[in-house]
């Protein structure tokens, strides 16, 4: 009877020790302000912790398109204000390996919202112009620092719903949108 009450006292702690590993510590995730470079553009965000696994990201910024032609080519920079409710997944994952948590490194899925606006546009050419544009997509990234320092990259991939519009043309699509962004977090 000894040695059945000592095996199960045994498995128990370990089961009580397993379950605490695997819980992520609260202060995990950080509220951050970021400076960031993508492919065509550049902006400012601020994430914002509301949970051990759960963050808001909001951003201001210019994304960038560059347009050619037979005889010519022109680029356009046009603001963009968007929105991101992030879940991450693996942050426990993380811990107990020993990987790198600092500015919210882990793999996460989101819902994004993003608006492009035809106004304080940066252009080439007075001929182009961008239609206002909204879309809203899932999505899978990943977030990692360049070792120790501020400095970070992020990677997504989603698939959603776009719409543009003017005062005479309006449409909606199928997209699926990118996330290559390096940045610095403040």
């Amino acid at each position: 009877m000894k040695k059945i009450t000592f095996l199960v006292s045994l498995l128990l702690s370990t089961s009580f020790y397993a379950q605490e590993n695997t819980e992520i510590q609260e202060s995990t995730l950080k509220n951050i302000f970021e400076v960031n470079y993508n492919f065509l553009g550049f902006g400012f965000s601020y994430e914002h912790v509301l949970s051990k696994n759960i963050t808001v990201k909001g951003e201001l910024s210019y994304e960038g398109g560059i347009f050619f032609d037979e005889d010519s080519s022109d680029f356009i920079l046009a603001p963009s204000l968007s929105a991101e409710g992030r879940y991450y997944y693996n942050l426990a994952k993380r811990e107990n390996k020993g990987l790198n948590l600092k500015n919210n490194s882990g793999n996460f899925i989101s819902l994004k919202a993003q608006y492009f606006g035809d106004y304080a546009t940066i252009k080439s050419s007075e001929n182009i112009s961008i239609y206002n544009q909204f879309y809203l997509a899932p999505m899978w990234n990943i977030s990692r620092n360049f070792g120790k320092s501020n400095f970070g990259y992020e990677v997504g991939i989603g698939a959603g719903y776009g719409f543009k519009w003017d005062k005479d043309y309006s449409t909606s699509d199928f997209i699926l949108p990118l996330n290559l962004k390096i940045s610095y977090k403040l």
